[in-house]
């Protein structure tokens, strides 16, 4: 199976865009049970494939020795571990506005007002998704660049004028400083028509291994 692996791999890494994300799974070694970690590569849709690499530890000697040579665009989660590929910009991060999202939904309870408003700002961004569904990359980079961009504008300012009023250990403080902190990253789909809001494809695929685990 070892080409297939390293075929597999090359086609991955010839993508426009990879999406990443990490699972934790139990490992039986010498009668003890390890927490090592599974991490996804997923292919664009020119290089429809998905592969998996195996670490022992959640750290950022795994993806970049995966990610080694390759140029183009990276979806993940926040993970720290992934910050290194991006210093000499030959690999562009993409945020994903699930993550974002889930941060407000977590302050719920604690800032119900607030969260759900929050969360009506990202649903709008998601109908805009919706609505450009069957689009080409060119069509939905014109909608999101008429429809998206200002929702988007509209948000941060609103965000902004939050922050300081917010206990910043707080869930909702939280969300805010995640999302602000990551806007880069997150607002990077409206750039190109072919990038995905949010990295659900990766998670969804981390939960499956997470499953068979």
């Amino acid at each position: 199976m070892e080409p297939v692996v390293k075929a597999t791999k090359r086609e991955v890494l010839k993508s426009f865009v990879v999406h990443s994300d990490d699972t934790p799974i139990p490992v039986q070694e010498k009668g003890k049970t390890h927490r090592a970690y599974l991490w996804v590569y997923i292919g664009d849709a020119q290089h429809p494939y998905t592969i998996y690499d195996f670490t022992w530890t959640r750290s950022r000697d795994g993806p970049l020795k995966f990610l080694a040579g390759y140029e183009g665009y990276l979806q993940a989660d926040a993970f720290s571990g992934y910050e290194p590929l991006y210093v000499d910009g030959t690999i562009i991060e993409v945020g994903c506005w699930a993550h974002a999202r889930r941060k407000f939904f977590d302050a719920k309870m604690t800032a119900p007002v607030l969260a759900h408003q929050a969360l009506l700002r990202i649903k709008a961004l998601y109908d805009v998704e919706r609505e450009a569904k069957e689009f080409d990359a060119a069509e939905r980079l014109a909608l999101r660049r008429e429809k998206a961009v200002p929702y988007l504008e509209a948000f941060a300012t609103w965000l902004h004028k939050l922050q300081p009023h917010m206990l910043p250990k707080s869930p909702i403080g939280q969300a805010i400083e995640y999302t602000l902190g990551n806007w880069a990253a997150l607002i990077r789909y409206t750039e190109n028509g072919r990038l995905a809001m949010d990295n659900t494809v990766a998670s969804y695929c981390t939960s499956f291994a997470r499953f068979l685990s």
